[in-house]
């Protein structure tokens, strides 16, 4: 819990403190290993300063117990290196890099999800192993066989059990949501929604595509239209979750149930709820990752001995980031040998099971995440009471929206089309991963077009190919790669035009698109197209200057303004290192690089600009998704290593399931 509170059996505390060698010997017996004279440097990240300082403090006096209780009782020496991030996403960055460059061993945080998201990249990328105590939030652990993780259970999951555990408590028949469209919450109302539409609760009220934006509509506008349901779920943190409360409560006096996550259990929530009027009328339940009140924890003995240090030093009991960052060393240094080579010490991670922490058994069962329970409680007179354990179970992981199964994917159709000089071999790990989330073999396809000619001849056979297949009208997930993003914006910018349309086959194929996502598409045009080595037809179309005239000539606003709807495009742009390479059988062959390739800053995949790789004035396109990968972007190579990025599949798969389909 955020909430700190007295130790009320003092006699207790004075007792365990003066047997704590003895304990301590026990404690490090179960989670510590006993390598003699090995010296291990951990780096931390926690916002010890700004707003969050409160969570940042507990959790270092957390880690700092763990770390001597480890050294004293298995001779193992421990040097913490702890940065504070303030809770700032820049300041994460240097953080992260400080920390890296001084050779630390593993990394305990960052704590907000904000915050983990920038060193999700950063430490994938650089092969850091790194455990963030509470961010929980699906992202920050989607990416399969990759060195971040999280000591929690990931929000989705989370509410698929709340909706679980309410629906078999109370009889309800509707309900609503306070839409989140990014960040902390967004997991959760995913989750939930997810499991109430897939066992027929009807949704009250829902954002419209036009809303669903960063900011959307005004809140308290949208709350109006949730009044009737019979429980609403506030996916928000902290004052602005409690506001929300105590607005649905006093101002529209909604009666029914209300259901938040941990971001409730904080002292500017019971403010902004007006604790204790508003935010206990009623019912208003919310779940966290530990509470004290619970009896399995007050039962636990290596929770009791640490709460035992931790009230010696601060007379507080400890609460949800001190436990989970006491357990988080014990994990890593139970896990880790030294000189390990870090995939191995991330796979021993995904692999652990039955660890005794002092939060209670953690399994992680080849995630990237444990299997946790979740701590229910109520509001009541003001105060959070505790309730209840609810127990995440294999089922809901194999129902689970992100994970992927038969059911949930079973109506998705993929196509993708390929670059310049490329096959569609290139994604041969992008169709696998689709097969093993449950994509159906049968509705995933792949273009082969020319690979040298025209955008213009290249999109009418890419429209040739769609028109072949059976596939439903506004279903088709397009992923494109490089070139293939160019053909697939002339095909729908042509659609209906009398000139290079005559035969309706352009439209017929753009009404079968839902979605597209362009990776590392020169939308901007490429430098290298204008080599006299680049001599074929689709140079022409990859050139800066054809580009720039072609979005002025082949707008998408015609397809726009002519059926009174759009098709949203994403691009997902990416970045190499400064002298990025690609592997041709057993040669190394370095990528066509310039220097005017990093003038001013500017990064590349090795081929393409990042800032070529975005969108210009593009009606219903989303801002780009970046990501730096080991590797590059070398079309007609053996490895082009955009296309090796699996979990971003996941992410194009779940955005495109979320968007509602345009009415024709």
């Amino acid at each position: 819990m955020r909430r700190q509170s007295k130790i009320c059996v003092v006699i207790l505390a004075i007792v365990l403190s003066l047997l704590k060698p003895c304990f301590n010997s026990d404690a490090v017996a179960l989670n510590a290993q006993t390598n003699q004279e090995q010296s291990f440097v951990v780096g931390a990240i926690f916002p010890l300063t700004g707003e969050y300082e409160d969570i940042g403090k507990v959790a270092k006096a957390g880690l700092e117990i763990g770390a001597e209780q480890i050294a004293n009782g298995s001779g193992v020496s421990i040097q913490l290196r702890i940065c504070d991030n303030r809770g700032l996403e820049e300041e994460t960055r240097e953080c992260l890099y400080n920390l890296i460059q001084e050779g630390v061993d593993f990394i305990i945080g960052p704590m907000l999800t904000e915050t983990a998201l920038v060193a999700k990249e950063i430490v994938n990328h650089k092969r850091v192993v790194t455990i963030s105590l509470t961010a929980s939030d699906p992202s920050v652990t989607d990416q399969r066989d990759g060195f971040m993780f999280s000591m929690v259970s990931p929000d989705h999951l989370n509410g698929q059990l709340l909706s679980d555990w309410i629906l078999g408590e109370k009889k309800v028949k509707s309900f609503g949501t306070v839409p989140v469209t990014v960040g902390y919450g967004r997991g959760l109302e995913l989750g939930f929604t997810y499991d109430m539409n897939r066992r027929g609760v009807r949704q009250i009220a829902r954002l419209s595509k036009d809303e669903r934006v960063e900011g959307g509509p005004p809140l308290n506008k949208y709350l109006c239209r949730l009044k009737s349901a019979d429980v609403i779920l506030v996916p928000l943190r902290g004052y602005h979750a409690g506001s929300t409360v105590a607005y649905l409560r006093n101002d529209l006096k909604y009666k029914g149930i209300l259901i938040g996550g941990d971001g409730w259990d904080t002292g500017s929530f019971a403010v902004g709820a007006n604790c204790p009027g508003d935010c206990s009328a009623n019912e208003s339940h919310f779940f966290t990752f530990f509470t004290d009140q619970a009896t399995e924890v007050q039962e636990n003995p290596i929770y009791t001995i640490f709460a035992a240090e931790y009230t010696s030093r601060t007379g507080l009991s400890p609460g949800e980031d001190a436990v989970l960052s006491y357990d988080a060393i014990g994990l890593l240094m139970k896990t880790i040998e030294k000189g390990m080579d870090p995939s191995e010490l991330a796979n021993r991670m995904r692999n652990t099971n039955n660890y005794a922490g002092s939060i209670g058994r953690i399994d992680f069962g080849g995630r990237e995440y444990p299997t946790l329970p979740l701590f229910l409680s109520k509001y009541e007179d003001g105060k959070p009471v505790y309730q209840r354990r609810l127990m995440q179970t294999l089922q809901s992981f194999l129902q689970s929206p992100l994970q992927g199964t038969s059911n949930s994917y079973s109506d998705v159709y993929l196509l993708f089309a390929h670059g310049f000089q490329s096959e569609p071999s290139d994604f041969d790990s992008f169709v696998e991963y689709a097969k093993g989330i449950g994509v159906p073999e049968s509705q995933i396809f792949r273009t082969q077009v020319s690979k040298d000619d025209y955008a213009s001849v290249r999109a009418k056979q890419l429209a040739s190919y769609i028109n072949q297949n059976q596939i439903p009208d506004r279903s088709l997930i397009v992923v494109t790669h490089s070139m293939g993003g160019l053909d697939m914006r002339w095909m729908i910018g042509n659609a209906g035009s009398k000139v290079e349309d005559q035969n309706g086959q352009l439209d017929r194929a753009a009404r079968k698109v839902k979605a597209v996502y362009t990776i590392a598409t020169p939308h901007g045009g490429t430098y290298s197209a204008a080599s006299a080595a680049c001599y074929w037809h689709a140079c022409y179309d990859l050139s800066i200057n054809h580009n720039f005239n072609n979005r002025k000539e082949v707008s998408y606003q015609y397809m726009h303004s002519m059926d009174g709807c759009h098709i949203p495009f994403t691009s997902l742009a990416f970045w190499a290192g400064k002298q990025p390479s690609c592997a041709q059988g057993s040669v190394n062959v370095r990528c066509t690089w310039e220097e005017s390739f990093v003038q001013n800053g500017q990064e590349t995949d090795g081929l393409v600009l990042g800032d070529s790789q975005k969108f210009q004035s593009l009606i219903g396109a989303s801002p780009p998704i970046w990501g730096e990968y080991q590797g590059c972007h070398c079309d007609g190579y053996t490895y082009t290593w955009e296309l090796k990025q699996t979990d971003k599949l996941q992410k194009i798969i779940d955005d495109a399931m979320g968007r509602s389909a345009c009415s024709w």
